[in-house]
């Protein structure tokens, strides 16, 4: 049976690094069947709707999956529509947050069949395995994770979740379904690291789920944290530099250093190994669960660049969004590991639902006050069927689920739920972009600690004009 995977590009989004999602799959699927896969990455390689709907007329798939994020819903579902144009027989499939997040509203569109919820590899395989052997059916109530539409045109949720509970389970990524040397490049940037060393670099993720429940986030690989061995990871590792030619991994679990103990053993386990690599962390990390001991760890086996996620340096809005990080041992933390001449950033949310001027204003001080290198400074996106998307409709305020998707919506207010007017709130981001980088002491650190050789002229420019300008509205995918 043959399979197409495609992450169509909406051309909003920085930063494409591969599709581990669609690899995963790949990977997990084909060692338990006969399947034959094929994936398009649209987002990197700048591929239309015209180039998928090519795609579909020479592969000639049995099935079509699409992965994307709620903001790329639009793009999502012209996708979907393209391919039923083609053959209006040929399921649809579609995986990722957005369907996890409004699996519902999804399947109103009929070019829609189904939506896996949540982590994909389970259900994906169940249902591959049962289509392979009986078509389309009209009823798949029995695998789990599942949402269809029934032989009356409703929609049928299957609400039982299932994870993968012994990560190592899970094979490597299918690395060789993509043109790996591709994804080194200066031209499109391939990381989530704004900052990287080397183009030869490649994600990696070495746990699922997270056992906080921040309001803001959605859930797709529930709260409970599930771990790889460290010789998995190790494994991969080596098959990375070994057969990929990497020089550099970015890590970009949810919580990475939740457990310290093994945590610290991966990269023990790098130092014992001789690698010469590079480490960052720029999906981020949480600062009350680090130590000086792992940091220093950590710096020895080539970590370099590293974001910690504060969000709020309020005690009562940390508290409000459920995130509960300790301030005082994250200040402690970050200014540690700055000192140690890791190159160190941070991630920073306003626009909380009931927060005041002067809450926004400790998160300001937080971050200015720190040692931190970069510092990114987010309006908070209220995304349907999150806790604080509930919370704002108990609270009487009207928020559409639709023009959630618009590129800008991390840089400027789409939905105010602080008591901070909208005109305001904008103003304070850019006066704290500009306190922040208006500090010459952390101008030379920065320069001292990260690497910038990489499109170095523009960052200066962008700095420059976020510095006089405060008007980084233009400048989003840069920092």
């Amino acid at each position: 049976m043959k399979v197409l995977l495609v992450r169509p590009d909406m051309g909003a989004i920085p930063g494409t690094i591969p599709p581990l999602g669609l690899l995963s799959l790949a990977g997990y699927s084909r060692e338990r069947g006969d399947y034959q896969f094929r994936v398009m990455d649209c987002r990197h390689f700048k591929l239309t709707l015209d180039d998928v709907e090519k795609e579909v007329r020479s592969f000639h798939p049995d099935l079509v999956g699409i992965t994307g994020f709620t903001l790329e819903k639009e793009i999502i579902h012209q996708a979907a529509q393209r391919v039923k144009t083609i053959n209006r027989h040929l399921p649809v499939v579609v995986g990722g947050p957005y369907a996890t997040a409004s699996k519902a509203d999804l399947l109103q569109d009929p070019g829609i069949d189904f939506a896996v919820v949540g982590e994909g590899e389970l259900v994906f395989q169940d249902f591959l395995e049962r289509f392979a052997a009986e078509g389309m059916r009209d009823s798949y109530e029995d695998i789990t994770s599942l949402a269809y539409r029934g032989a009356g045109g409703e929609v049928r949720l299957n609400s039982q979740r299932r994870f993968v509970e012994k990560l190592d389970d899970i094979p490597m990524v299918a690395w060789d379904l993509i043109d790996v040397p591709a994804y080194f490049t200066k031209k499109n940037r391939a990381t989530m690291n704004l900052h990287r060393r080397t183009t030869r670099c490649l994600p990696m993720v070495t746990t699922r789920g997270c056992p906080f429940h921040c309001t803001y986030c959605h859930d797709v690989f529930g709260k409970k944290l599930r771990k790889r061995s460290v010789e998995h990871v190790l494994n991969e590792i080596n098959y990375m530099v070994r057969q990929l030619g990497v020089k550099e991994i970015e890590i970009i679990d949810d919580i990475f250093n939740l457990d310290k103990a093994r945590a610290k053993a991966i990269f023990e386990g790098v130092i014992d190994s001789g690698m010469k690599l590079g480490f960052s962390f720029p999906n981020g990390l949480r600062a009350d669960a680090m130590d000086e001991d792992l940091v220093d760890t950590m710096k020895r086996a080539g970590v370099y660049r590293l974001i910690y996620a504060i969000e709020s340096g309020s005690p009562r809005i940390q508290k409000l969004m459920r995130k509960n990080l300790n301030l005082v041992h994250a200040r402690r933390i970050v200014d540690y590991t700055a000192r140690k001449n890791i190159s160190t950033g941070g991630f920073f949310m306003f626009g909380f639902l009931d927060e005041t001027e002067e809450e926004v204003r400790m998160t300001i001080d937080f971050a200015c006050d720190s040692r931190m290198h970069t510092a990114s400074f987010f309006i908070l996106q209220p995304f349907p069927n999150t806790e604080i998307f509930n919370q704002a409709l108990r609270a009487g305020i009207i928020l559409p689920t639709e023009n959630v998707d618009e590129g800008g919506h991390y840089y400027r207010v789409t939905h105010n739920l602080s008591r901070v007017s909208t005109q305001r709130l904008e103003k304070l981001r850019d006066y704290a972009a500009r306190r922040f980088w208006l500090n010459p002491l952390r101008v030379i650190r920065f320069v001292r600690s990260t690497p910038i050789r990489q499109n170095f002229f523009h960052k200066l420019w962008i700095t420059l004009r976020i510095m006089v300008q405060g008007n980084i509205e233009k400048e989003k995918s840069a920092w």
